[in-house]
């Protein structure tokens, strides 16, 4: 690859060049550069210093005074237009680069007028460009072996097309129910906080509800609401991502049932589901959210009064969830959090887990073979402190869904909790005990994390 760079007058103009150099050389080794700048200027020492060839052209600005010496100066750089335009043009033809860029300075404007007129003039202008694409030669092995004549061989290869910033896809935001009643309904209260409850109907093509106007309270309030400030209740079906990256203090609550991806990224916010008053089923025993809900979760809270799809809370890294059962890959690659899932589990739960704890259910006495067990320990819930945090999850997730089954194990709990495994990380436990155990020399939390980071890392 040939690659021009035209930049001078100033290191502000000179060291970009040379950074964006470094890097392509970094990337492709086998680079050929050419530094065009201007005779005279600090890039006449720099750029050879640093090993690049360089040619030179003559240019200048016009001078500002009102003097003879001005006036002849300018008559100068008139010529110097004129003559450096076609010197880089002549540079550019004799290199033949595939790119050509420019970092400032005076020396920047007539070649890379002159390299625009000869080729294309932005990168935006490169979207389309099949006609510009070459299939490198003397290539060996696997890459060989691909076959891009659906790419290279097209009927539009002859053709030139043009990116056009005005054919964007229009995303249509405007019209999602987000823009046309939450943003709206919660305008007046937004500003200050100021608790308030509407009620939509929702459809399973509402994609990512509640995102967008979640990102108006984070922009607003950061992360420092109360719980429960703006309360959504959504009836029918929510769409893909539903609830995705909402933050504290939006909560939607959902009467009925959502598709893949629920709770997206949560971020700080409390999502709801639970079916509707007068449906007869077993929602312990239906799924009621689809597969990879809560996936890369950071905060927050989310109470499913249904059955999960698969790969539920995957890549959790810090919210709490509760949900009636999940499918196979249950906590995969799960980081933080907590899970307490009072149900049936799937196959291949806790893969790849490294952090959090999960509270789960264990009423067959099967889990064991269901478990993941490469990087995770299993055991009973005994502690006092992990009895503590169970029973108040299924109560909060009670309160929130009116759960049947989450009511029966409340008022049962004593019989059911020898029933609850207790499913945490090998380090994760590691840690969590050296935390304790600094904090209770005195530390600050965070100070004991650091120790106990410290101690682990030692020791291993």
């Amino acid at each position: 690859m040939r690659v021009l760079l035209a930049g001078g007058g100033t290191a502000g103009h000179i060291n970009p060049a040379l950074a964006i150099a470094g890097f392509i050389k970094q990337k492709k080794p086998d680079t050929e550069f050419l530094f065009v700048g201007n005779k005279g200027g600090m890039e006449e020492t720099l750029v050879p210093q640093a090993g690049y060839n360089m040619k030179f052209i003559v240019i200048s600005g016009f001078n500002r005074k009102l003097s003879p010496k001005g006036l002849v100066d300018n008559v100068k750089t008139v010529k110097r237009t004129i003559t450096s335009s076609i010197d880089a043009k002549k540079i550019i033809k004799e290199f033949k680069p595939d790119i050509c860029i420019g970092t400032g300075g005076y020396v920047s404007g007539p070649v890379i007028r002159a390299a625009a007129k000869l080729g294309v003039k932005t990168v935006d202008e490169l979207v389309g460009r099949i006609d510009l694409i070459k299939r490198k030669k003397g290539i060996t092995g696997q890459a060989a072996e691909v076959d891009l004549s659906n790419i290279l061989d097209t009927n539009f290869v002859s053709e030139k097309v043009e990116y056009n910033k005005k054919s964007l896809y229009d995303f249509k935001l405007e019209s999602t129910l987000d823009e046309r009643i939450l943003c709206k309904e919660f305008a007046k209260v937004l500003a200050k906080g100021t608790k308030k409850k509407v009620e939509v109907n929702v459809k399973n093509t509402d994609r990512s509800f509640g995102t967008i106007f979640g990102s108006e309270v984070t922009r607003k309030h950061y992360n420092n609401l109360d719980d429960d400030t703006f309360t959504v209740v959504c009836n029918g079906s929510g769409g893909q991502s539903f609830g995705a990256f909402i933050p504290k203090g939006l909560t939607l609550e959902l009467v009925g049932d959502s598709n893949d991806y629920f709770g997206k990224g949560l971020s700080g916010g409390k999502l709801v589901v639970y079916p509707p008053k007068n449906s007869t089923f077993d929602a312990g025993n239906n799924i009621i959210i689809g597969n990879v809900a809560l996936y890369g979760a950071t905060s927050g809270k989310a109470f499913i009064n249904g059955v999960a799809g698969e790969r539920f809370c995957v890549r959790n890294s810090g919210a709490t969830a509760v949900v009636e059962g999940v499918g196979d890959h249950g906590c995969e690659y799960m980081t933080g959090g907590r899970v307490v899932v009072i149900g049936k589990t799937g196959k291949n739960f806790a893969a790849g887990m490294s952090g959090g704890v999960a509270y789960v259910l264990d009423e067959e006495r099967d889990l064991y073979t269901k478990l993941n067990k490469e990087m995770v320990h299993f055991s009973e819930v005994s502690e006092k402190y992990d009895i503590i945090e169970l029973k108040t999850l299924i109560e909060e997730h009670v309160a929130a869904t009116g759960s049947q089954r989450g009511k029966k194990i409340l008022d049962n709990f004593d019989e059911y909790l020898p029933k609850f495994k207790k499913i945490i990380p090998h380090d994760y436990k590691r840690m969590m005990a050296a935390i304790a155990a600094y904090e209770e020399k005195g530390l600050t939390n965070e100070q004991a994390q650091i120790e106990a980071f410290y101690e682990i890392v030692n020791n291993k």
